[in-house]
Order: structure tokens, then sequence, then C-alpha cells
């Protein structure tokens, strides 16, 4: 028997078929079938225990019976209204929940946790003692479950810089067998809600998400980043937003809540604040920053650096390119040491410069010229000076570079990861004799007279 819990009509989640191809079965009787269209986000189409019909369950039961209430059509409740706006206030808080025409019942929650038809039930005013998330749906008889209303109440927070709410079930997060906090899960993928409010306690945005833990191995740390992903099957493509203040960019498809990674244990800025002191002189592409105070689930969680991502979208807002037609490379750390990789279309253009450079005399003025057409070497020198000004002794896996694929695109490169820069006790490291032992591209280079 096969379960299936599709997202979205248009997703590519289910990418696989039930065709029996190549195995040998014969004499094979069909059981049951079913053919389905495009599916509604949260919702299960399966059969009845009551009378064994196909139908649309509200609460979806994976790995289950469907012992849930069900209906054959896929109208929804009504939305939940709050009567306190999201936000930041002072002392015990009171809090009415309603809906349009006041039908079906209310059932809400406090720890971050979907509401559905086994927790509490509405029957008059929430005091809110403390910070707080409450979430909130209506369930009506015959329909499905309405849209969850998540609202973060902020009961006598500070507020110096962007607070953010991360709203997660609980179970995602500190399950011993599926969360990703819990477990240090790298791939998996739990939907979010993010509330984002100004350091003036302003409401800017609320988005539902995908989140991932981020980074290398900074995901061990007692406090993880997260890597936020914006895609349809959550309802938004984009965080239409203007995140940081020296960048005019408001579109965003991912974003990153960082926890300083190997600067974790000290300032939690050495990344940013290096990057942000060379930003205007250097031809390379960096991560814009914000500091943030991050909640999760109400609980304060934190420091956390909101920082940009290194995806087709950022590309495109940074450099006003085609988000569809670039090549993106890294060096990365593996099991059998530092590896090349693609992140974004192909390394054949990259590999066909490596070849023109070992194959002529790069001291002659058309050779070098033609390098210069194929790569941004100041770029490539922005890149090598940094790495070589605050000592980042990791550089080795944080190399990142990039190209648009139109016909004049060139080589540029990336700041990534400087959070060992500034730290006394690397400024004693010779990084110029390492740089010049295993850096295949700054050797070749330097062979140019």
């Amino acid at each position: 028997a096969v379960e299936l819990h599709q997202v979205n009509g248009s997703s590519s989640d289910i990418s696989f078929d039930f065709e029996l191809i190549g195995i040998g079965y014969t004499n094979v009787e069909l059981v049951d079938s079913v053919t389905f269209g495009g599916q509604v986000t949260d919702v299960s189409l399966g059969r009845s225990v009551e009378n064994n019909t196909w139908t649309y369950f509200g609460e979806p039961t994976p790995g289950t019976s469907n012992n849930t209430a069900s209906t054959n059509i896929t109208d929804t409740s009504e939305p939940v209204s709050s009567s306190l706006e999201s936000g930041f206030y002072s002392g015990v808080q009171t809090v009415e929940l309603f809906t349009g025409t006041g039908s079906g019942q209310i059932h809400y929650t406090i720890d971050g946790s979907r509401p559905g038809s086994s927790t509490s039930v509405y029957s008059g005013p929430i005091s809110i003692q403390s910070t707080t998330v409450l979430r909130a749906r209506s369930m009506e008889d015959a329909k499905l479950p309405g849209e969850i209303m998540t609202a973060t109440y902020f009961i006598d927070e500070q507020n110096f810089v962007p607070s953010v709410s991360l709203v997660a079930e609980p179970e995602t997060l500190w399950d011993t067998d599926i969360g990703i906090y819990e477990n240090e899960y790298k791939q998996r993928e739990i939907p979010v809600t993010i509330e984002y409010f100004t350091p003036d306690a302003e409401h800017r945005f609320t988005v539902n998400a995908g989140a991932r833990l981020g980074g290398l191995n900074i995901w061990t740390k007692p406090q993880k980043p997260f890597t936020i992903y914006t895609r349809d099957r959550f309802g938004q493509d984009f965080i239409h937003y203007q995140l940081f203040e020296n960048k005019q960019i408001a579109n965003f498809s991912r974003i990153v809540f960082r926890n300083g990674g190997d600067d974790w244990e000290e300032t939690l800025i050495r990344d940013p604040m290096t990057e942000s002191l060379a930003m205007d002189m250097m031809d390379c592409g960096y991560m814009a920053y914000t500091p943030s105070a991050l909640y999760l689930n109400g609980a304060y969680w934190g420091i956390h650096n909101v920082r940009e991502k290194f995806d087709p979208l950022y590309f495109s807002e940074n450099f006003n390119v085609d988000p569809d037609n670039i090549d993106q490379l890294e060096y990365t750390q593996t099991q059998s040491g530092t590896q090349l990789m693609v992140i974004e279309g192909s390394m054949d253009h990259y590999n066909s410069m490596i070849n023109y450079i070992l194959s002529n005399d790069l001291n002659e003025p058309a050779v070098y010229a033609q390098i210069k057409e194929l790569m941004n070497v100041d770029s490539f020198i922005d890149h090598v000076v940094m790495t070589l000004y605050c000592a980042n002794t990791s550089w080795g896996h944080n190399r990142e570079w990039w190209r648009s694929r139109e016909e004049s695109g060139k080589w540029q490169w990336l700041i990534v990861d400087l959070d060992r820069g500034f730290n006394i006790s690397n400024s004693y490291t010779n990084l110029l004799d390492n740089l010049m032992d295993d850096y295949e591209l700054f050797q070749y280079l330097l062979n140019s007279q």
C-alpha cells in the first residue's frame, strides 16, 4: 500500500511512478487504483474508514489510519482574525478570536504547533502574559479546516535590532526521530512561518517558507543557523521587503539566519564586519548583513545574523543577469578533502579556461588579454587580497565564483565565510605561502609577468 501526500498540484515532489518496468511480473491483478488531479496544500486524499470511499482529509495522518474528519469537497472553513495584531506590548494582553460569520469552532495553540481538532477550542478571550506565538484556525462541518493564523506577541521585550519570530511544529524541531534541531538533519526541510519586525517594532512581513539547518559544519553549534527557502508549495515564492539598508533589493527567495559560524563562541560578527570594511572597494560579490534577535516558537533564541544567500535570484538582483543562465562553482569540504563542485549550471567554461591557461604562455599579451575576457582578473585579485588581509585560514573550502552564461560573461569571485578572519592566533600564519602552494589558479596566474 502506498500513501501519497502531494503538497501542491504543480509540485514536483512526486517525481516517481508506479510502472512495473523490467521486473518480470506476470499475471498481475489490479486490486485498486485512483486517478487524481491537482491537490490542495496540506490536504490528504484517501479512503474513508467509514465507507471506504475516496475523500479529502484536512488533517492528514501519514503512517496511521484515516481517522480524522473528511469531506468530499475542497471548500475551506473561514479564516480566523485576531483582535490584537502581532507586535510588541507592555504588560499582560488579552486577545479575542473570531471569524466572519461565527460558524464552526476555532481551535488554537500557544506552543507553535498547528491547530487541529485535538487542540484547545476557543471559548473566550485569551490572556497573553509573556511572549507567545498564538496560532488558530476554524473548523466547520463538511469543510476543510481554514488557513492557520499565526501571531506573535512580544511582551516586555527589548528590540534594539530587527526581531524575527520563527514558528514551526515543535515535533519538526525537537522530536528524537525527525526533529532537525535535535538530530542535526541538514537536508530535511520543515515548514515554518516567519514574522519580521523592525527595531522600532513595526511588523513588516509574514511569510510561510521552508527551513533547513545551514552551513558546512557550523550547524553543530548549540545555536544553529537556518537557511530559509520560499517556495510556491508553502504559499510564497519570494520575500518582498528590503532587508538590508546598504542594498536597494527587495526580492529574496532564500535568506540565512546565521549563528556567527566559527565565530559563534566569540563576537558573532567577524564575517559581516570584515566584508563591510571592503564592500565598496572590492570587485567581488558579498552577502549583505543585518543583525536580528530570533525567537523560536516564542522563546528568545539569541542573535542571528540575517544574510543574503548566493542563489540565482541573488545574481539577478545584484548584477542584473538572467537567473536561469548562470554558472556557479565552489570548493567545499568532503570526506576525501576539498572538492570542486557545481552549484548552478556547469563547469565546462571554467575547465576550458583552465586548459587555455595551461596550454599558453601567459606572458604573451594576446594570451593575457584573452584570459581577461574569460575572467574578471581584478575580482580574483580582490578575493585573494581579502583572504590575506584578514588572515582567513579557512579559505580552502570557502571559495565561490560565478559567471553569466551570456557571451560576454566573465568569472567573478564571491566573498565567503570570513569567520576566522582577524583572529590574532592566525596572524602568524604565512597564508601567502599556503596560497602559492595550494591554490592552483593563483599559481597559474603568478606565472604571468
